[in-house]
């Protein structure tokens, strides 16, 4: 859900164009396997979140399928969260809560907080939220103040939004013009100290739009220029930094990927890797925005391979790939304000490892 493979074209869209500059010598990226992570396709390790201090949240999938929420302390202290059946770690603050979700024997999904500063670990669902596969609650960001957001997923199939507030008390909510269908609705993807959630709302034809819910309830739409108006297309907030500044991808008319950068005036500025492609899912994909305006994502050449990318607020973008012969895909996920980049990449194999770019 964190991620998704949609497109754009370059056209006429960009607002902003910025040329990608390769920085070998300016990053050291180290790689990562937590202990138990399988070594056949598609098992391995997944980073998901980094902190102020470096601390590494995400999960890992076994020799057997399982999957195991993890935190990494450091090079050999790593602590494996099992809330349940698929444990997957998405969120993670500075105070070391983790937050993520795990399912049931019916494949249903149901969130979790685990507080390592105490070890101890609380399962919950959002009110609403179905009890069948596929549905049930999804967590994907805590702020400072332990508040969680996510979208959760009814018995009809559609999502909404929620907030979990650390009295374990939630609010839930749907973004105007949000469809009703299966697969259609609200999804909150980040939420910062302020407690304004960002995320994207699917409506009736399946076309993409983003918002801005404040902690008071008020709740701001927006579409970045030249987002598609198709299904599958539009505009996909999924990062928001303690200014508000907000990050996130457009899928043009043609499907191609491109970047977007909203700050608190409501401006909206397009970018693009120079070197990604322009064919159908194909692009730039932004991840994650740190506290200085520098975001971290991924882009997808001509030939569809994925590399990452770090685009400061200035606009200058530095690409770079994981230091491994033959990797095929590179995702990073994560950005902290010290400008440490998480994320995970698979190898030729199709095995995942974790990495860290200083």
């Amino acid at each position: 859900m964190r991620s998704r493979s949609v497109t754009l074209s370059m056209a006429l869209l960009i607002a902003l164009a910025v040329t990608a500059v390769p920085a070998a010598a300016q990053h050291r990226i180290t790689t990562f396997d937590i202990p138990g992570s399988g070594t056949s396709p598609t098992q391995g390790t997944f980073a998901q979140a980094i902190n102020q201090d470096g601390m590494i949240a995400g999960y890992y999938i076994d020799g057997s399928y399982h999957t195991h929420g993890f935190l990494r302390y450091g090079r050999d202290n790593i602590h494996t969260i099992d809330a349940g059946n698929g444990t997957s770690a998405f969120g993670m603050n500075q105070l070391r809560t983790v937050t993520g979700s795990y399912t049931d024997s019916v494949s249903a999904s149901h969130g979790f907080v685990y507080f390592a500063r105490n070890g101890s670990l609380f399962t919950f669902d959002a009110p609403g939220a179905g009890t069948d596969s596929l549905q049930g609650t999804f967590p994907m960001s805590v702020n400072l103040m332990d508040t969680i957001t996510g979208p959760y997923r009814d018995s009809n199939d559609v999502y909404h939004g929620f907030v979990r507030f650390a009295t374990d008390t939630y609010a839930t909510f749907d973004a105007p013009g949000a469809g009703t269908g299966s697969r259609q609705g609200t999804l909150p993807q980040s939420i910062n100290r302020a407690g304004t959630v960002a995320g994207y709302y699917v409506d009736s034809s399946n076309v993409a739009h983003s918002f801005l819910r404040a902690a008071s309830g008020t709740i701001t739409t927006f579409d970045a220029p030249g987002a598609g108006g198709g299904s599958q297309q539009g505009t996909f907030a999924n990062a928001i930094n303690q200014m508000g500044t907000i990050s996130g991808f457009t899928v043009d008319s043609n499907n191609v990927l491109h970047g977007f950068v909203r700050t608190t005036d409501g401006a909206v500025a397009i970018f693009d890797v120079s070197d990604a492609g322009t064919g159908a899912d194909q692009g730039t994909h932004p991840s994650a925005i740190n506290q200085g305006g520098d975001i971290t994502g991924f882009y997808v050449d001509a030939v569809g391979v994925s590399h990452g990318f770090v685009r400061q607020s200035t606009g200058s973008i530095a690409t770079f790939n994981a230091p491994s012969t033959g990797n095929l895909t590179m995702f990073p996920t994560s950005i902290n304000t010290a400008g440490q980049v998480t994320g995970y990449y698979a190898d030729a194999n199709g095995v995942s490892h974790g990495f860290i770019r200083q």
